[in-house]
């Protein structure tokens, strides 16, 4: 059963809150690089290493919004200056599996989710890039790419581009 009602989502994104309070921050920044997220949007932002132990590799922020009847994780890796990508996509990975568990916690299992995977950074080495646009994050089953922008990109305007 998918979860299409919208209260049923406002439900779990309520639990997800209360579940992850201890990890819960106000903006998606590291080090002089930002996500920017709109005020007007419904997320809840968490802190990565905050939410598990602190040998695993884990992204900066793993967010939750909800748009119409679907509940949006977007796993954000941060980078003022290097990008190792073999790290950024073991971070990936991982952060989306503490995603998926931390959702399931929550009674979540089957709610209808979307994964928007974001690697920030102030420039990109073509190497790399190539790396992160070749490589996807599969997460049940599914293939999800991973989106290189530049620090201070607007999450509004990334869904926005890549529903359309």
């Amino acid at each position: 059963m998918i979860l299409a009602a919208n209260s049923e989502i406002k439900s779990l994104f309520e639990r997800l809150r209360r579940e992850a309070k201890h990890a819960s921050i106000k903006k998606c920044s590291e080090r002089g690089c930002t996500l920017k997220i709109d005020r007007k949007m419904r997320c809840l932002i968490l802190k990565g290493e905050m939410l598990c132990a602190s040998s695993m590799k884990i992204s900066d922020c793993l967010i939750f919004c909800i748009i119409g009847d679907c509940l949006i994780v977007c796993i954000a890796e941060l980078k003022q200056k290097t990008i190792h990508a073999k790290d950024v996509l073991i971070k990936l990975q991982n952060s989306s599996e503490q995603a998926l568990e931390l959702i399931k916690r929550c009674e979540g299992g089957n709610a209808k989710c979307d994964f928007y995977h974001l690697v920030l950074a102030r420039g990109w080495h073509p190497s790399e890039y190539n790396v992160l646009t070749r490589n996807n994050i599969k997460i049940k089953g599914k293939r999800y790419s991973i989106l290189p922008k530049r620090c201070g990109a607007n999450l509004a305007s990334i869904l926005r581009y890549q529903e359309g």
